[in-house]
C-alpha cells in the first residue's frame, strides 16, 4: 500500500503535532512536516526539530530512530511517544518536547 493512502498514517505540522502531543491528542502514527530541516543531536538516532532558521530555540519534537538517517529532512513518519516536559518554554509556550519513535525519512 501507498504511504499517502494509508489511512492510520496522520499527517501534520510540526506546531500542531506538537500541540496535539501536548493535549495528549496526537494520533499513534504521523507523518510530521516541518517547516525547517531537523538537527542532530550527539547521539546519531536522535534528531531534534527546532522551530527557528538558526537554531538557537529550544527543540520542540524529538525524532528517535532506529537507523541514522542519511542527512537533513523535512518530513518523517513515526510513532507518537508521550509528551516530555522539561522547565524551557518553548515559541509554542509548550513547556517540554513531543516525542516520536520507530521514525523514517519521507520523502
Amino acid at each position: 500500500m501507498n504511504d499517502r493512502t494509508d489511512p492510520s498514517v496522520v499527517t501534520l505540522r510540526a506546531g500542531d503535532f506538537s500541540r496535539m502531543s501536548y493535549q495528549g491528542r496526537a494520533p499513534r502514527t504521523a507523518r510530521v512536516l516541518l517547516q525547517f530541516p531537523a538537527r542532530p543531536t550527539a547521539d546519531p538516532l536522535v534528531w531534534e526539530y527546532r522551530p527557528s532558521v538558526a537554531g538557537t530555540v529550544p527543540p520542540s519534537i524529538r525524532f528517535h530512530f532506529a537507523e541514522p538517517p542519511a542527512g537533513p529532512f523535512l518530513a518523517v513518519e513515526g510513532v507518537a511517544a508521550p509528551f516530555e516536559l522539561d522547565i524551557h518554554r518553548r515559541v509554542s509556550n509548550l513547556p517540554g518536547v513531543a516525542v516520536l519513535t520507530g521514525c523514517r525519512v519521507v520523502q
